[in-house]
C-alpha cells in the first residue's frame, strides 16, 4: 500500500476535533454533576417540612429588604438610637452609682449626727438600719427605731396596733425629740443657713427637762449661724432660759396679744411674766384647798415647781437650769457652816416629804405618771403643806 502523507491541515483539523471532544466530556461531566445535585436537592425537597422552607423564603425575601435604600436608612438610624440607648444606659448607672455613694455618706453622717442630738436629748432610743430606696422613681430612705437593743420598724397607717412600730414604741415626747433631731440635723448641714429665717415652733412641748437644757443650748447656737431665729412656746419659762442665755441686743421678746376680735404682737415682759408665774401657781393650789376648785392633775404637778421657783427666788444663783427639787434637797442636806443654804435644813425633812409625793406626778421622776390616781383629800394634804413651805422659813 502506498503512503499517503497527510497534511498539516489534517493534523490541525484532527487536534481541533480532539480539543471539541475533551470540552464536551467535560461539559458532559457537569452537568452529571449537576444532575446529582439535582436529584440530591429533590429528595431533600421531598422530605422538607413546607413551614420551614416558607420561613426560609422569609427570611431571605427579608435579607434582600434590608439592603434596599430606604430600609437601609432606617437600620442605620435603628442602629444609632441603640448606641446612643447604650451610652445612656452608661450615663444613668453612673449616675446612680455616683447617687448611691452621695446617699450613702449622706444617710450615715445624718444617722450619726441625729443618734448624737437624741444622745444630748437623754432620749432612749437610737435610729438604726438607714437605707436609699428608688421605689416609683423617687429617691426616698428608710430608718429603723431602736429601743432597748431592739429594732422597730416605722410601720404606716395600717400598721396593726399589736405590732411594735412608730406610732406604738414612742411617746409624743419621744417623737417631738426624734423630729427635732432630724431638723437640726438638716440645718447643721445647710450651707446657705446664715441666709436663712429658722422659726422652731414649741419645740420644747412635752419635753423633759433634761431635753429643755439641751434644746436651749441648740437654739442659742442657731442664733449665731442664722440670720434670724424665731421660736414660739407656751412655755414661758423655756422661753425665758434662752433669753438668759441670749445676748440682749439683739433679742427681742414678742407675745401674740388679742385686739378685739383679732390678734397683734405686741411688746412682752418676760422677766416679770416669769416672776409672776410662781404668783399663778401659788393661787392654783390656794384656790384647789380652800375652794375645792381645778383640776387634779393641774394642782398635782403644780406643787413642785412651786417650791422650786420660791426656793430660787430665796436662794437666787444657788441652783442651774437643769436642776429639780431632789437637786435642791441634796445641795440643802450638804451646805456647810457659811452657806446660805444652811438656814433651809430645818425644812428638809417636810420638803422630803412633799417631793416624794409631788415626783410621783412627773415624767423624769415617773415613766408611769400619767397612770398614777389622785386621791383627793391626799392631794389637799400635800398641796397646803407646799404653801406652808413657802409661806417662810
Amino acid at each position: 500500500m502506498e503512503n499517503i502523507k497527510l497534511s498539516d491541515d489534517f493534523w490541525q483539523a484532527q487536534k481541533a476535533v480532539e480539543g471539541i471532544k475533551q470540552s464536551v466530556d467535560a461539559y458532559n461531566h457537569s452537568v452529571s454533576e449537576i444532575n446529582k445535585q439535582i436529584d440530591i436537592r429533590k429528595n431533600e425537597i421531598k422530605s422538607a417540612d413546607v413551614a420551614i422552607v416558607r420561613n426560609d423564603i422569609v427570611m431571605l425575601k427579608a435579607r434582600k429588604r434590608r439592603f434596599e435604600q430606604d430600609a437601609k436608612e432606617l437600620c442605620e438610624a435603628y442602629s444609632k438610637a441603640c448606641d446612643s440607648k447604650r451610652t445612656l444606659e452608661q450615663k444613668k448607672n453612673q449616675v446612680k452609682s455616683d447617687l448611691d455613694t452621695y446617699t450613702e455618706n449622706i444617710f450615715t453622717n445624718y444617722e450619726a449626727k441625729i443618734n448624737k442630738l437624741l444622745e444630748n436629748f437623754g432620749a432612749g432610743f437610737r435610729i438604726t438600719e438607714t437605707k436609699r430606696s428608688y421605689l416609683g422613681g423617687t429617691a426616698s430612705s428608710h430608718y429603723q427605731i431602736k429601743i432597748n437593743n431592739v429594732s422597730v420598724d416605722l410601720g404606716d397607717t395600717s400598721s396593726s396596733w399589736a405590732i411594735p412600730s412608730f406610732r406604738n414604741t414612742l411617746s409624743a415626747g419621744d417623737k417631738s425629740t426624734l423630729a427635732l433631731a432630724f431638723f437640726i440635723a438638716k440645718l447643721e448641714t445647710d450651707s446657705k443657713l446664715s441666709e436663712k429665717i429658722i422659726v422652731l415652733d414649741d419645740p420644747f412641748s412635752s419635753l423633759d427637762r433634761s431635753r429643755r437644757t439641751c434644746t436651749k443650748q441648740i437654739i442659742c447656737k442657731l442664733t449665731q449661724k442664722a440670720k434670724q431665729v424665731i421660736v414660739m412656746s407656751h412655755d414661758p419659762n423655756f422661753l425665758k432660759i434662752i433669753w438668759d442665755s441670749s445676748n440682749k441686743t439683739e433679742t427681742k421678746p414678742l407675745q401674740l396679744s388679742r385686739l378685739g376680735q383679732n390678734s397683734t404682737i405686741t411688746e412682752w415682759d418676760i422677766v416679770k411674766e416669769t416672776r409672776e408665774e410662781y404668783h399663778r401657781n401659788h393661787s392654783l393650789l390656794s384656790e384647789y384647798c380652800y375652794n375645792g376648785s381645778g383640776d387634779r392633775v393641774n394642782v398635782a404637778r403644780t406643787i413642785r415647781p412651786l417650791l422650786e421657783q420660791y426656793i430660787r427666788f430665796i436662794f437666787p444663783g444657788h441652783f442651774s437650769e437643769t436642776e429639780w427639787l431632789g437637786d435642791f434637797i441634796g445641795k440643802i442636806r450638804k451646805a456647810q457652816s457659811g452657806s446660805p443654804l444652811v438656814s433651809a435644813q430645818p425644812i428638809l425633812d417636810e420638803l422630803d416629804a412633799v417631793n416624794d409625793y409631788s415626783k410621783r406626778y412627773h415624767h423624769d421622776t415617773n415613766p408611769a405618771y400619767e397612770k398614777e390616781l389622785i386621791d383627793d383629800m391626799e392631794l389637799q394634804s400635800y398641796s397646803r403643806r407646799a404653801l406652808e413651805l413657802v409661806g417662810g422659813f
